[in-house]
């Protein structure tokens, strides 16, 4: 059965947080000269909670903690490492998408890998930004981000905003993974994954600029 409801709740949250951020006078600094992707649809719907949520953790912060700066545009900008468990039977991928709700312009697209196969339970710091990415003995692919580029981009809120919230969501899926005759948007990938997911979980990391 296709899942639907957490991914709303998700939403709502998401959309709550973006009303009730501060007004901001930039975007993210490295992307201010690139296009910004416009917010998630209200009515996209998200999983079902009856299936079990899948684990998703980190070992560089814990859920709702601060991402390290290593992970962001203060830092070297790597990618952040991801674990996650408690998949549900019959899985054959999983997919990642990160998103910022909290800017001024709407929800960023930070990040989306999909094919990851389901034997794999894990992506390590550091991915490299290429459209293909070795996972396991097998190849997965990433989106591009909202610097329109390939891969992982770290947070970067604009200076003296409050911290931002970077959503880390996992989606397991219940065949090797959406087929695109381009990288595709963060953002597009997302809206594949909400009606093709088998179950969901996310993680969420906070992150102020440090100058």
């Amino acid at each position: 059965m296709k899942i639907k409801i957490l991914l709303m709740a998700a939403c709502l949250i998401a959309s709550v947080g973006c009303n009730s951020a501060p007004d901001q006078k930039a975007d993210e600094t490295p992307e201010v000269a690139q296009t910004v992707e416009a917010p998630e649809a209200a009515e996209n719907e998200a999983p079902d909670a009856a299936t079990g949520a899948i684990a998703l953790t980190s070992s560089a912060f814990e859920d709702g903690g601060e991402i390290p700066s290593q992970f962001t545009c203060d830092g070297e900008n790597l990618s952040v490492p991801l674990s996650w468990s408690n998949l549900p039977e019959g899985t054959q991928s999983v997919a990642v998408v990160m998103h910022d709700p909290d800017t001024a312009k709407g929800t960023l697209y930070h990040w989306g890998v999909w094919a990851i196969p389901a034997g794999v339970s894990e992506l390590a710091e550091g991915q490299p930004a290429t459209a293909d990415l070795t996972v396991g003995e097998v190849t997965a692919f990433q989106s591009t981000n909202v610097g329109q580029k390939l891969g992982y981009t770290g947070p970067c809120p604009p200076a003296g905003d409050d911290a931002h919230r970077y959503i880390f969501e996992i989606f397991a899926l219940d065949h090797p993974g959406t087929s695109f005759s381009a990288p595709p948007t963060a953002q597009a990938l997302l809206s594949e994954l909400q009606a093709d997911a088998q179950a969901y979980g996310s993680l969420t990391g906070v992150y102020k600029r440090q100058k």
